[in-house]
């Protein structure tokens, strides 16, 4: 798979480029639009891939529902696009859009693009809860704090579109008439002051997907109407991070001591006004002991936390494997550093991480107990350097490995076809 994305970014038009450009943040918006950005591949499989896991972290913490939902993402995604070398495009196949699949890709693009302006991450999104009820305020999809200034808050509505012709306004006209709506609809709640979630800035963005394998994606900018509102910004982009963190951590390791200390930290630091007040205060055991976090090679391969989990061969990263299909597994972990913030409880570094982002071929030694091996039904034969204990198997495989800034790191593991 190609390592990134081309997009033309752009403002929608003149008129909506004069309205950006009078917000506090025009310095940073014209040096990115308009041009062509490059999405890293991990970046765009990150919101694409993960998306449920956001917004229903409960429901998809269990290994086989995430399995199953990441192995109809990818199926999904190659049925409907092509990835085209530069950028993608629709499957030339298909003869209808599927605005389901242009509005998850919308989303993904759409994120990528607006966080070029303000320098963030996957991390830093959090989906806004959707109100319901008759008389409830529409709501935009993401939000996100500027900490870097601790004034902002940004939100982001994504729409995608896909198109055949050349007037490619003409499909995406409806989707800005869409995010305008809703905009008026959330100024009217804001002069009562009865929009739950306010914010400084409201950016729409309008993905388009051409069926010509010749063009890369487009994806076009909207007025982000501002709004003046007191919140605490480094507070929302703290917790964001942490809950990032927690969620992923707790998939990784879910009846740890470590997991458990993290969501009570998590629940502490929700309940303070001054989250300084643990600022750099570590992580403990249940008897009151730090958590050693040994990286992999640190001490004659000795490992304290990561020895059971499947990882990345040179120690990089610590994980599980997954069950996608019968000819391919799925390595789905973090870096191991992402534990180390965790534990010690920096906020300064937690707020400021953004690892390369990169795609690469790497050897993952799958790790399972004996008995979830048992329940995986795996071809045995096929499993190269498979070794057993008496309470773990452990394989090698390889496979293209994508590494996110965000921390996070998957990709898939096919299977051997001969041993």
């Amino acid at each position: 798979m190609q390592k990134s994305i081309k997009v033309n970014a752009d403002f929608y038009d003149d008129i909506e480029k004069e309205k950006i450009l009078k917000n506090s943040s025009n310095d940073a918006i014209i040096k990115i639009i308009p041009s062509i950005i490059e999405i890293s591949t991990p970046e765009f499989l990150t919101y694409y891939l993960f998306r449920n896991k956001r917004y229903y972290p409960k429901k998809y913490s269990h290994y086989d529902v995430i399995s199953r939902y990441i192995k109809k993402a990818y199926d999904d995604i190659y049925d409907y696009v092509t990835f085209n070398g530069q950028s993608i495009n629709t499957n030339p196949e298909l003869d209808a859009e599927d605005p389901h699949q242009t509005g998850l890709i919308g989303e993904s693009v759409g994120l990528s693009t607006i966080s070029r302006i303000y320098d963030c991450i996957e991390a830093d999104w959090a989906p806004i809860p959707e109100r319901r009820g008759r008389g409830a305020p529409s709501t935009f999809d993401y939000q996100y704090y500027l900490a870097s200034t601790g004034k902002e808050l940004i939100q982001v509505e994504c729409k995608g579109t896909a198109v055949n012709k050349e007037s490619l306004k003409d499909n995406a006209s409806t989707h800005k008439s869409d995010i305008l709506d809703k905009k008026q609809k959330l100024d009217k709640f804001a002069i009562t002051n009865a929009d739950p979630f306010p914010a400084n800035m409201r950016y729409g963005t309008i993905t388009s997907i051409d069926f010509r394998s010749d063009r890369i994606l487009k994806c076009w900018i909207t007025d982000p109407d501002p709004e003046q509102i007191k919140e605490n910004a480094y507070r929302f982009k703290l917790l964001t991070r942490l809950k990032f963190l927690r969620d992923w951590i707790a998939f990784i390791s879910p009846r740890s001591q470590f997991s458990a200390s993290l969501n009570t930290r998590v629940g502490c630091l929700e309940n303070i006004k001054n989250p300084q007040e643990l600022n750099e205060i570590p992580l403990k055991k249940i008897n009151g002991e730090h958590f050693e976090l040994i990286p992999k090679y640190a001490r004659s391969n000795e490992y304290t936390f990561f020895t059971n989990k499947s990882n990345v061969d040179d120690g990089s990263a610590a994980g599980h494997v997954l069950k996608l299909s019968e000819n391919d597994l799925f390595f789905m972990g973090i870096r191991e550093d992402l534990f180390i913030l965790a534990s010690k409880q920096n906020f300064e570094k937690i707020l400021t991480f953004n690892y390369s982002s990169d795609s690469m071929d790497k050897t993952i030694e799958c790790v399972f107990r004996v008995n979830r091996f048992k329940e995986l039904n795996l071809p045995e034969d096929k499993l190269p350097r498979l070794n057993r204990s008496k309470e773990h198997v452990r394989f090698l495989l390889k496979g293209q490995i994508h590494y996110s800034a965000s921390g996070l790191v998957f990709g898939i593991l096919p299977i051997p076809k001969e041993e």
